[in-house]
């Protein structure tokens, strides 16, 4: 299992770093420009925010069901 999630990073990180070449210049997505674009981007990160919060709730009751102790069975 450690070696597969080794080649997907091996794969997946040069696509990753050239997909972010894209993030610089005059037309970068990170600067917007006009204030219709700054509204979108604010809107666009505040839902990253809420999107990763949810994310990091689900993943945490995740462990805590994979990892909480067992109940005894009762037998009749």
């Amino acid at each position: 299992m450690t070696s597969l999630i080794i080649r997907i990073a091996v794969w997946t990180l040069p696509g990753f770093c050239l997909l972010l070449t894209g993030c610089e210049g005059p037309l970068s997505i990170l600067d917007p420009a006009g204030p219709s674009a700054r509204e979108a981007n604010t809107l666009w990160w505040a839902m990253f925010g809420v999107a990763a919060l949810v994310l990091l709730a689900v993943v945490g009751l995740w462990l805590y069901a994979v990892n909480r102790p067992s109940s005894p069975t009762t037998e009749r």
